[in-house]
Parts: C-alpha cells; structure tokens; sequence
C-alpha cells in the first residue's frame, strides 16, 4: 500500500511541475520575477528528488513512466493529446502548452531517463538490504538452535553427574569411609612381661 501510493505520488509531482510552469509562463494573474521563477523551479525540483527517493523506488517509477508518457504523447500523437488535455476538467491552455514546452526543450525526457536509471539503482539497493535482513535472520535463528541444543547436551551430563554424586554418597552411608577407624584407634591390650624372682 504505501509502494503504491508512492507510486501515485511519483505521478503526481511529475505532472505538476510542467503544468504549473506553463501557468505561470502564460501570465495571467500571477506574476513572478525571475528570481521567485527559480525558485518554484528549485521547490519543484527538491519535491521530485524526495518523490522518487521514497519507496523503493515506487515514486521513480511512476515519475519514469509519465515522464515518458508525456514524451510519446507530445511528439508522437501531439494534437489527440492536446485535444484530450483540453477536455478534460480544470485543465488550462497554459498548462497544455507547459507541458508540450517541456517536453519540446528536451527537459521531461531527461527526466524520465534519471528516473528510470534511479528506479533500477533503488530497486536493487532495496533487494540486497532484505538479503541483508534475510542473512541476519538466518544467522540469529541458527544461533538460538545451536544454544538450544547446546542446552539439550548439558543436561544429560549434568543428570549423570547428580546420579554419580547420590551413588557415591549412598555408597558411603552403606559401608562407612575407609579411614572412620583411624579416628578411634583401637587399645591394644598387652600383657605385662612377668617379673623373674
């Protein structure tokens, strides 16, 4: 969902900025020197670079494909399309010539080019980092099973060990320690050598 509204937002600053271009070259009520001109065109420029850095390369692509759907239409079937734009509702005669101007001054098939070269470098960045994430998965779930088994090994030896120490001391309750007589030595009882008269 938030690829395809990328996408769509791709489109939409791709079409903007010739259409509003071609209003404000056609005059009207709207009257700006050539410094307030660049910079719309700067403000143009920067919500198309972060357009199409978004998303995975979804806003690229969908500022690729209507760069150069303009392009096809401007130079290949020009008065169909100015005869559609025209109909459509809200669209203006400066916004139909901006985006035939643009695409005449060889700007909008630039465009679309970077676009579609940045399209394939974002796509491949975003497949090696979910290798990357993919790897990492990988490595943390095989270090959880071998602690795990880890886990399973120690404790057969450790039972052992508790079963070796219980035999030995029952052993020992059973039979006594081999040195419990040097702690009460025995009298001996010896005969006192007969006096000679």
């Amino acid at each position: 969902m938030v690829k395809f509204l990328g996408f769509l937002l791709g489109i939409a600053v791709a079409l903007a900025g010739p259409a509003a271009f071609g209003v404000l070259a056609s005059g009207g009520d709207v009257q700006l020197s050539s410094r307030e001109t660049a910079v719309v065109y700067g403000v143009w420029a920067l919500a198309l670079w972060i357009a199409v850095s978004l998303f995975s390369g979804a806003g690229a692509l969908g500022a690729a494909i209507t760069f150069g759907a303009m392009t096809y239409a401007m130079h290949f079937i020009p008065n169909r399309t100015t005869d559609f734009l025209n109909d459509l509702p809200g669209v203006t005669t400066g916004m139909v010539d901006g985006v035939k101007k643009a695409v005449l001054d060889g700007l909008v098939p630039v465009l679309g080019v970077i676009c579609l070269v940045y399209t394939f470098q974002l796509m491949v960045l975003a497949v090696r980092r979910r290798r990357v994430l993919r790897a990492e998965e990988i490595r943390e779930e095989e270090a959880r099973e071998y602690e795990r088994l880890s886990s399973l090994r120690e404790e057969p030896a450790i039972a052992t060990n508790l079963s070796g120490s219980r035999g030995s001391d029952e052993q020992t309750r059973a039979f006594g320690r081999p040195d419990e007589d040097d702690d009460f030595p025995t009298t001996e009882l010896r005969r006192s050598p007969s006096r000679s008269i």
